[in-house]
């Protein structure tokens, strides 16, 4: 178990979540809570961020998340938050995840969900493909999480997909979309089933994050 901890306390998402109908048509905070265990010594000793888990990104992926889901259980949005977490991020060892839904009782309180995870609770499926490595990081019904890792100077095409709602953000690497190189990992929603084709410039591979989902409801 990993002795050292990153920590993320009340971070507030307003997003669509709920079954009732007054909860799919106005966003509502959730609150969220976040344990991440992994070893921090190297981080420590040599000031790399690329030997830690930067939470800044982690609160960015989580609240793209949220928002482009509009998630109707808590617990199925607490399950793919985490497998999401494991596949972006290797050096993460165990996860605490809470989500806090402050309007679920009417101003009585609070409800929510809190689960804990291990990097090998997850099996990723992998498979080879034309631009590089298709990788199912988490399956549902609901949708599928996916990491794309592009060849140099391969590209993944543009595409009308059965999943009409689709986000897209880079994790790593030189990609390019419509001509222009993506910088950082904004996260970018496609709503009428079509993705754009992303092209590898650089000279080791890339990475894409993807979820895919049906129409939103």
């Amino acid at each position: 178990m990993a002795r050292d901890r990153i920590s993320i306390d009340e971070l507030r998402v307003d997003c669509i979540v709920g079954i009732h109908a007054h909860e799919r048509r106005q966003p509502q905070p959730l609150l969220l809570d976040l344990d991440l265990g992994l070893d921090l010594a190297e981080a420590g000793q040599r000031a790399r961020i690329a030997a830690t888990i930067d939470y800044g990104r982690v609160a960015d992926e989580l609240t793209a998340l949220l928002v482009f889901r509009r998630y109707r259980l808590l617990e199925v949005a607490a399950e793919e938050l985490a497998a999401a977490l494991f596949g972006l991020h290797p050096r993460l060892e165990q996860l605490r995840l809470r989500l806090r839904k402050p309007g679920a009782l009417g101003g009585r309180g609070q409800a929510a969900v809190e689960l804990r995870r291990e990097a090998g609770d997850f099996t990723p499926a992998r498979a080879v493909t034309s631009f590089g490595e298709r990788v199912l990081l988490h399956q549902t019904r609901e949708a599928g999480l996916l990491l794309l890792h592009l060849d140099p100077g391969c590209e993944l095409s543009a595409c009308t997909q059965a999943a009409p709602q689709t986000l897209d953000w880079r994790v790593a690497g030189s990609l390019v979309r419509a001509g222009e190189p993506l910088r950082g990992s904004e996260a970018t929603a496609w709503t009428d089933g079509h993705t754009p084709a992303y092209v590898n410039v650089g000279q080791l591979r890339a990475s894409l994050f993807r979820c895919e989902s049906p129409p939103r409801r």
